[in-house]
């Protein structure tokens, strides 16, 4: 997915999953980059789907993500790790 984006102009690769931390800490977002979806099927019609991503460092504020006073988030592409 990441090397079919690379050729376009526009990018459709990106994903984010919605972090809930609990015990009353503020919420953390995760965002990364798809790099492959794998797809098992089972009996009975059942099928889980894997994705792999490679994951932008969020924790730190400096080098990583940047929220801006109108609430647009940058990331740096640069600071990536793949899970």
């Amino acid at each position: 997915m990441e090397d079919y984006d690379k050729k376009l102009i526009t990018q459709n690769s990106g994903v984010v999953v919605l972090g809930d931390v609990g015990h009353g800490m503020d919420e953390i977002d995760y965002y990364g980059i798809l790099t492959e979806v794998i797809e098992l099927q089972y009996l009975h019609n059942n099928r889980v789907v894997l994705f792999r991503c490679k994951w932008f460092d969020v924790h730190d504020t400096e080098k990583g993500i940047k929220v801006d006073k109108y609430g647009f988030i940058s990331i740096n592409p640069c600071l990536l790790f793949e899970i």
